[in-house]
């Protein structure tokens, strides 16, 4: 009978259990002696003392293992007499348990922030119109001493048609007109 490889790795694998486990119970387990039994005895029950408890850091040298005499003050005379000596005004300090004002300040909702300007008014402000030339299907118009034919972008608003008295301008869906200024007036 011809075995596997994988056959043959199996019966590597269990000769090595089995080999780990005879390591283990020779040597590291003591050999064939199995645990030791523990014997209790009913007997007389011994009473012992218990130890004397540790010395606290307020009682003087020599004096562990022995009640104090008196009971230390409570609390509030402590913090009285820390505020005596380090004279500190009770009325003047603030409570503990109420939040700084920096902290409030922080917890109050923003200001209202004002709505943007909108572009295309601003669009009509910083722009003047100054002269328009229709030629055709197209023409052009000079807008602060430039001139921008039909199709152009200024200032993120494209050119879209021109009239006798103005051009008319896009971005998104606001439209904004530049008119002519009538002669003689001055901006």
């Amino acid at each position: 009978m011809t075995l596997s490889t994988s056959h043959k790795a199996l019966f590597a694998v269990l000769a090595l259990a089995v080999a780990a486990l005879l390591f283990d119970w020779i040597f590291l387990s003591g050999g064939a002696a199995g645990p030791t039994q523990a014997n209790a005895s009913v007997g007389a029950v011994e009473e012992v003392e218990p130890p004397p408890p540790p010395a606290s850091p307020s009682e003087p040298p020599g004096g562990a293992g022995e009640k104090p005499d008196t009971e230390p003050p409570p609390l509030a005379d402590r913090l009285q007499t820390v505020a005596r000596t380090l004279a500190l005004d009770p009325t003047r300090m603030r409570d503990a348990f109420v939040p700084s004002e920096d902290w409030l300040s922080e917890l109050k909702p923003p200001e209202p922030v004002a709505a943007p300007p909108d572009p295309a008014e601003g669009f009509g402000q910083r722009h003047s119109l100054s002269s328009v030339i229709l030629m055709g299907a197209g023409g052009s118009a000079v807008v602060d001493g430039r001139a921008v034919r039909v199709g152009q972008e200024l200032d993120g608003f494209r050119l879209l048609r021109l009239t006798p008295t103005g051009a008319i301008f896009q971005s998104g869906d606001r439209q904004v007109e530049l008119r002519l200024r009538p002669a003689g007036d001055t901006p």
